[in-house]
């Protein structure tokens, strides 16, 4: 009766500990999440369309330029500071994007860099 007791408490610690790791994981560390958005389109402006739907959902945005290249066709999250990608789902899931990349750079001062794309319609509604 007594081992039995002990293992239920021991695994009721175990998943407690699972659920919070996992919980905290995703969390960010500041109260804003860090952005810089670039502009990898024809289009002009679109960054401070961009810039403010995340401003409304607790990001700072640093950064907006244009990029000069032939063309990204799709928009992406990249995160760059946290290995288990905690700020770029963050923004991912504020403008409804699914593309999530890892480029860890902490010299940028950003936590995130948003590039649009050329499906930018989908995320500026």
């Amino acid at each position: 009766m007594r081992k039995k007791f002990l293992l239920i408490i021991l695994f009721v610690f175990l998943l407690l500990s699972v659920f919070f790791i996992l919980y905290f994981s995703i969390q960010t560390d500041r109260e804003y999440v860090r952005v810089e958005i670039l502009n990898a389109t024809k289009t002009r402006d679109l960054e401070s369309k961009f810039a403010e739907k995340l401003k409304n959902k607790k990001c700072d945005v640093i950064r907006m330029d244009s990029v000069q290249c032939d063309s990204f066709l799709h928009t992406v999250v990249v995160e760059r500071t946290r290995k288990n990608k905690a700020n770029a789902r963050i923004v991912a899931n504020i403008l409804g994007c699914r593309s999530i990349f890892m480029e860890i750079d902490s010299t940028m001062n950003v936590d995130v860099t948003v590039i649009i794309g050329e499906d930018f319609k989908k995320y500026i509604k």
